[in-house]
C-alpha cells in the first residue's frame, strides 16, 4: 500500500533545505573558513618581523605597558592598581583593568610574555567574526551574517588593531563588545514584544562587566545604553505605554556591568581616576528613570521639563560640592590629567 503522507512530505523537506543554497545551509563552515582567513591576514605579514625581534610589539606605549604588567604578574611583583614604575621614582597608578593582562600571563607562562601579547591580538581578531556572524544572522539571515563576518575579517581598521605583534587589549575588547551587541539585539527584540528580557539583560550585563575589566574607556558604552534607554522610554511615554520593561531591562544591564567593574576599580583605588564617572551616570540614569515612571500618570509636558531641570540642579549642586565629580558625571574621568597622574 502506498503511504501518500510520507512520500509527499520527505521530498518537500529536501527541496526546502536545498532552496537556501550552499551558504544558507553551511553558514557555520563558511564562518570557520572566514575566521581562518582573518587569522592568516593578521599574522602572515607581521609574524616574521616580530619574531625576528624576539616577538617585538608594534602597539606603541600601550603595548609596552601591557608587557610590563604581564611580566610583573609572572614574576610576582604585580600589585592591584599600583605601579612603582609609573611616575618613577614616586610611583603611580596602573589605570588599565587586569583581565586581558591575566589572560596574556597565562599564555606567557608557557611561551613568554611578549609572545603571548603578540599572538593574542590576531586570535581574538579572528574569533570576533563568530559573534559578528551571529549578529548578522539575528538581524536578518545566515547569508547576511556570513557577509558581515567576511567584511569584518577584511576591514583595514580591525586588521590594524588586531595584527600579530599589536600587543594591546583592543582586539579582545572588540570580541567582547560584539557578543554584547548580540545580546542587546536579543534584548531589544524581547522589549519590543513587551517581554522582560531578564536572561538577555543578565548576559549582556556580564559582557559589559567583562569589557569594564578589560578596557577603562567603557563609560562610552554606558552613555550609548542610556541614550537608547531614554529614547525608548520617552517614546513609550508619548504613546501612553508603560515603559517598565525597557526601564528594567536596561537598568539590569548597566547595574551588573558597573557592579562587576566595581569589584576591581574600587579596591584598586581608581575611583577618581577611572570609575566615578561610570558610576555616577549609571546611578543618575536609573534613578531618574524610575522617578519618571513613578510620575507617569502626570502629563509628560510637565514631568519631562521638570526632570531636566532637576538634573541640571543636581549637576550645579555637585559642581559646588565637588567639581571633579561634576566633571566625571558630565564628560567622564580625565584619567591622564588627574593630579594623581602628575
Amino acid at each position: 500500500m502506498r503511504k501518500f503522507g510520507k512520500e509527499s512530505t520527505a521530498p518537500t523537506e529536501g527541496v526546502n533545505r536545498e532552496s537556501g543554497g550552499w551558504l544558507q545551509n553551511h553558514g557555520a563552515l563558511a564562518v570557520c573558513i572566514i575566521a581562518l582567513l582573518a587569522f592568516v591576514l593578521r599574522t602572515a605579514f607581521a609574524y616574521g618581523v616580530s619574531a625576528d625581534g624576539n616577538f617585538a610589539l608594534s602597539g606603541g606605549s600601550e603595548a609596552q605597558y601591557h608587557l610590563h604588567v604581564v611580566e610583573s604578574i609572572l614574576n610576582g611583583s604585580f600589585v592591584i592598581g599600583a605601579d612603582a614604575a609609573a611616575n618613577y621614582p614616586i610611583g603611580g597608578l596602573n589605570l588599565n583593568p587586569p583581565l586581558y593582562d591575566f589572560i596574556a600571563a597565562g599564555i606567557g607562562s608557557i611561551g613568554g610574555a611578549s609572545f603571548a601579547l603578540a599572538v593574542l591580538a590576531p586570535i581574538f581578531g579572528a574569533l570576533t567574526v563568530f559573534p559578528v556572524y551571529l549578529v548578522g544572522k539575528e538581524l536578518r539571515s545566515v547569508k547576511v551574517g556570513v557577509l558581515a563576518a567576511l567584511i569584518y575579517a577584511l576591514l583595514a581598521l580591525p586588521i590594524s588593531a588586531s595584527v600579530f605583534s599589536n600587543g594591546t587589549e583592543f582586539a579582545f575588547a572588540a570580541f567582547l563588545f560584539a557578543f554584547f551587541i548580540l545580546m542587546m539585539i536579543k534584548l531589544i527584540k524581547k522589549v519590543d514584544e513587551d517581554v522582560l528580557a531578564v536572561k538577555e539583560a543578565v548576559i549582556a550585563g556580564v559582557f559589559l562587566g567583562l569589557i569594564a575589566l578589560t578596557w577603562n574607556g567603557f563609560r562610552m558604552i554606558l552613555v550609548l545604553l542610556i541614550i537608547v534607554m531614554v529614547i525608548q522610554i520617552v517614546l513609550d511615554r508619548f504613546n501612553s505605554k508603560d515603559f517598565k520593561v525597557p526601564l528594567y531591562s536596561y537598568s539590569i544591564v548597566m547595574v551588573i556591568g558597573v557592579v562587576m567593574g566595581a569589584l576591581y576599580y574600587i579596591p584598586a583605588g581608581l575611583w577618581d581616576a577611572v570609575f566615578s564617572g561610570p558610576v555616577l551616570i549609571t546611578v543618575t540614569a536609573v534613578v531618574f528613570g524610575f522617578i519618571f515612571r513613578a510620575v507617569a500618570s502626570k502629563p509628560w509636558i510637565f514631568t519631562i521639563p521638570a526632570l531636566i531641570i532637576a538634573f541640571a540642579a543636581v549637576a550645579v549642586v555637585l559642581f559646588f560640592v565637588d567639581s571633579d565629580l561634576c566633571t566625571a558625571l558630565l564628560v567622564g574621568n580625565s584619567s591622564y590629567t588627574n593630579p594623581i597622574m602628575q
